[in-house]
């Protein structure tokens, strides 16, 4: 699964949306929402905790 986050200026989503559709065995593309960029993962915990355990239970990926 790649977790794209919607404000990340270094790796922009059409990036990761490219990235999810072409590497193989990934599950798709889940969307964390927030306003700090690329470091939002270490923000926006809940967002990522649901997120990874959607992906451990085999769910389809989400936005958060």
């Amino acid at each position: 699964m790649v977790v794209a986050i919607d404000s990340d200026r270094l790796f922009p989503l059409p990036m990761q949306q490219r990235l999810a559709s072409g590497a193989p065995g990934a599950s798709g593309l889940a969307l964390i929402k927030s306003p700090h960029g690329h470091d939002g993962f270490l923000v926006e915990t809940d967002q990522l905790a649901r997120i990874v355990a959607s992906a451990m239970q085999g769910s389809s990926p989400i936005s958060a």
